[in-house]
C-alpha cells in the first residue's frame, strides 16, 4: 500500500502504536489493527473466556 515511511514511523509512534487517529489509513485497516483500548470492553472478556479453556491450571 505503500503508507510505510519514516514520517509514518515518528506519527505511529507519537500516538503510541494506535493508528485510529492517523487521517493516512483507510478505516478497513484501522477495524483491524487496533489497540487493546480501542476495542470494547465486552469484546475483550469474551475474547479472554473463550481462551479460558486452553489455560494449564496445574
Amino acid at each position: 500500500m505503500g503508507l510505510w515511511s519514516q514520517r509514518m514511523k515518528k506519527v505511529f509512534t507519537s500516538e503510541n502504536g494506535s493508528i485510529g487517529n492517523i487521517p493516512e489509513i483507510p478505516d478497513d485497516l484501522k477495524a483491524i489493527y487496533r489497540t487493546a483500548w480501542e476495542v470494547k470492553k465486552r469484546t475483550l472478556v469474551k475474547m479472554a473466556a473463550g481462551r479460558g479453556g486452553y489455560v494449564d491450571q496445574s
